[in-house]
């Protein structure tokens, strides 16, 4: 679990620097991590969902949408997360995150989105929290099922790769990575890891895509790696008998 926890700049700064950090987020969503969640004042207003075909949002919300709303919204249907504020009915009093100095203005600028809504039960303000802010806390409630995740992930594997098919279609597959290199954004990267993260990952995707193993090729390797284990597992023992044997005759 990766949990990213987001200040986004205020109503009077360029929305240049709202893109700059939403870019930022999203290199921090490119690591292999099963689930995300992305959580913080976003200084955004997303009011309630105005397309029924809007997938980052729920039913709920309050207010109107504002044009930071707009792009969070954008951003957070680009990378496949939902705002986990907007699926549980509130009462409004339970709704705003904000309150100006004077008291007169509220707003619903803080939010909790992930890429699993299948694991929050609720999300809610805490009304009663004085921590001298003239935000409200915002408590997401999860539950994860280790078990059910776990065997979801023995029953999809991993793709496994046909060389054959692939030195076959090496043009194709040159092709397809020419394409996803161009439209890969490398510049302004600083940190190397990253970098080789996105490009690895683009490889194995293009290469999955060109040539996938079929069925039995996939039974044939996991054959291979069980025969493997089992040669391995027998050498093993064979060693620590002889040096129990050792350590018997001393």
């Amino acid at each position: 679990m990766k949990l990213i926890r987001v200040y986004a700049p205020t109503s009077s700064r360029p929305d240049e620097e709202v893109e700059q950090l939403y870019e930022e987020v999203q290199r921090q969503l490119t690591t292999d991590c099963h689930y995300y969640i992305v959580m913080g004042d976003f200084n955004a207003k997303i009011g309630i969902k105005s397309d029924e075909q809007e997938r980052a949002t729920g039913k709920f919300g309050s207010g109107e949408r504002n044009e930071r709303g707009d792009l969070l919204i954008e951003w957070a249907t680009a990378n496949n997360l939902k705002i986990m504020n907007t699926v549980y009915k509130k009462k409004i009093s339970r709704r705003w995150t904000w309150q100006s100095p004077d008291g007169c203005t509220r707003n619903e600028i803080d939010y909790i989105m992930t890429n699993r809504p299948n694991i929050f039960t609720d999300v809610k303000v805490l009304n009663r929290l004085d921590a001298g802010s003239d935000h409200r806390a915002v408590i997401g409630v999860i539950r994860i099922n280790v078990r059910k995740d776990r065997q979801k992930c023995l029953s999809n594997p991993p793709k496994r790769l046909s060389i054959e098919q692939l030195v076959i279609k090496k043009d194709e597959f040159q092709i397809l990575l020419t394409n996803r290199f161009s439209a890969l954004e490398l510049e302004g990267e600083d940190v190397v890891d990253e970098m080789n993260d996105r490009i690895t990952t683009t490889i194995l995707e293009c290469a999955s895509e060109v040539a996938p193993a079929s069925k039995n090729e996939g039974l044939k390797a996991l054959n291979r790696n069980e025969d493997s284990h089992e040669e391995n597992g027998g050498k093993q023992q064979q060693g620590h008998q002889k040096q129990h044997r050792i350590c018997r005759a001393g």
